[in-house]
């Protein structure tokens, strides 16, 4: 099940969380519903443990216990509650099939009721065949990702729960450690939709046949709490990005190490320590060890780019999300988290891509531009970053549902938006034609015939007169034109969107509306990439 993104901007933060326990701020995210969580462990009434062969018993009744006879030891503990631990292990190896099955239960001497419970199974052992030929790293990421999804779905397991898919960066580092040939994809439980990361499912996947090569489960027994003074999204959004302030820093280059780049960076003094994650509580406090770290610049450390700039950007790499936390053993509470998304490309353990302060460029630690594009920001930062009266582009152009990319923007003359002619002409898939003397282009597609003169308002359409609401204009090579008229003359239909300055181009009939989410998250796409682009 995809939930959507969260509603914006509600009027209270009763309201607000409601609606926000639904559909948690996460981009991307998938939360997949298995059963209730109220289940046959609440079944069974409630029976003293006095040794360990009732313990076993119990776990048997529980169906914690594999089916097939398994090694089993049971331990009373007594800190920091009376209780039996009870460990298994259990494997079989045939020509036909591997499986490889361990795991504890906690079960509460006084109830019997089950405290805590985890398992690791092992599903084969085989590897890529020779030779070994993979896809490319994004189909790999998909193919992984539907792999779980579908095996999650289709087993019946022996504590029911509701997870959500754990979509956050992970360094290659981090990756080769847990094993880069069988990558892993992360389940968080969830409670009311709102993510728990101490437990849930982890699968590792063989991705030469997308098959499930092992599986690690956890669960425990915790008491969701949630305070009623809980501050908005919103708000905790406000607090981050006023708190998060990009320092300048002086980055020896590691290959030259005589030589240093003056970077942009949100963690100064967490340079190749892993992905920075920051903390609030319920009452928009930092958490001990996850305020944001600011240091002055180095002298002679001086920067030609933005600092604001930097900034907004480099907060676009992160993700705002609520998550349930242990504050004491058995019970959690929430806290709003600021991590990096998924697709944030990280070397080693760097906490995140830099800003090279001279040029604007993102590179990594070692100094080389990144050749990963970016995942697109995340919807907390629309109206810190992209209020509509805060934008500085002039207009942008979403075609079929998607933010079109130009390398010439739109631009506006005289009260007119005019676009880039050649750049969408060519995405319609139009042949493109110009006469110099005659200062004329021209567009055909499926017997439709387009004639422009720069400067003119008159525009023929298979020979027939068309009155444009502004005329074609050249400036600096390019050529620009209203693009109702002639976007529309070939099938197309064109929409405008004043509030965040968006031409809205559609071939494909039967796509969705636009939300107005939708809509704020291209305009804030918009501007962080004008900011990218037009700095100087």
């Amino acid at each position: 099940m995809y939930h959507s993104q969260s509603e914006k901007r509600m009027s209270t933060t009763y309201v607000w969380l409601k609606l926000f326990l639904v559909a948690v701020i996460a981009f991307g995210g998938l939360s997949i519903t298995t059963t209730s969580e109220v289940n046959a462990l609440e079944a069974l009434a409630a029976v003293k443990l006095t040794d360990s062969k009732q313990a076993i018993e119990r776990a048997k009744q529980l169906k914690l216990l594999p089916e097939e006879k398994a090694e089993i030891k049971a331990i009373k503990e007594t800190k920091p509650v009376e209780a039996w631990k009870i460990s298994y292990s259990v494997g079989k190896n045939t020509e036909k099939e591997f499986i490889k099955e361990s795991g504890g239960i906690t079960l509460s001497a006084a109830s019997g009721e089950l405290l805590d419970f985890h398992e690791n199974v092992r599903l084969n052992n085989k590897g890529c065949a020779y030779p070994c030929e993979l896809p490319d790293p994004q189909t790999i990421q998909a193919n992984i990702i539907k792999a779980a999804t579908d095996f999650l779905y289709s087993n019946n397991w022996k504590i029911d729960a509701d997870y959500k898919h754990d979509n956050y960066a992970i360094s290659d580092y981090v990756a080769n450690e847990r094993g880069s040939l069988f990558p892993s994809v992360r389940f968080n439980r969830t409670h009311n939709g709102v993510p728990y990361l101490n437990n849930g499912i982890t699968f590792r996947v063989n991705p030469s046949d997308n098959t499930i090569s092992e599986y690690s489960f956890s669960w425990s027994k915790t008491t969701f709490h949630l305070p009623k003074d809980i501050i908005s999204p919103e708000k905790a959004g406000r607090i981050l990005f006023n708190a998060i302030e990009p320092s300048l820093v002086s980055s020896m280059d590691l290959r030259q190490p005589e030589k240093f780049k003056p970077i942009y960076t949100v963690s100064p003094n967490s340079l190749n320590n892993g992905p920075v994650v920051y903390k609030l509580d319920a009452k928009g406090n930092f958490s001990e060890g996850k305020a944001p770290q600011t240091s002055s610049p180095p002298k002679n450390v001086k920067a030609k780019y933005s600092k604001e700039y930097a900034k907004h950007r480099l907060l676009s790499l992160y993700e705002l999300e609520l998550q349930y936390t242990d504050t004491e053993l058995g019970k959690a509470e929430p806290f709003y988290y600021l991590r990096l998304k998924q697709g944030v490309p990280l070397l080693h353990q760097e906490p995140h891509p830099y800003i090279d302060a001279q040029t604007g460029e993102w590179i990594n630690f070692l100094h080389e531009p990144l050749t990963v594009k970016l995942p697109p920001a995340g919807d907390w930062l629309i109206d810190l970053v992209a209020a509509p009266k805060d934008i500085d582009y002039k207009a942008a152009v979403v075609w079929d549902n998607e933010l079109v990319e130009l390398v010439n923007t739109p631009i506006i003359n005289k009260g007119t938006t005019l676009v880039p002619f050649r750049e969408l002409l060519k995405k319609l898939g139009a042949k493109i034609g110009y006469d110099h003397a005659k200062r004329k282009v021209t567009a055909s597609l499926d017997g439709v015939t387009v004639v422009l003169t720069i400067n003119s308002k008159t525009a023929y359409i298979n020979g027939k007169a068309h009155t444009l609401i502004a005329p074609p204009l050249t400036t600096k090579g390019v050529t620009y034109i209203p693009a109702r008229t002639v976007l529309e003359a070939f099938g197309a239909k064109v929409g405008w969107n004043s509030e965040s300055r968006l031409v809205l181009v559609q071939t494909n009939p039967e796509l969705p509306k636009l939300t107005q989410l939708q809509l704020d998250q291209f305009r804030l796409q918009s501007q962080i990439r004008w900011e990218e682009k037009h700095w100087k």
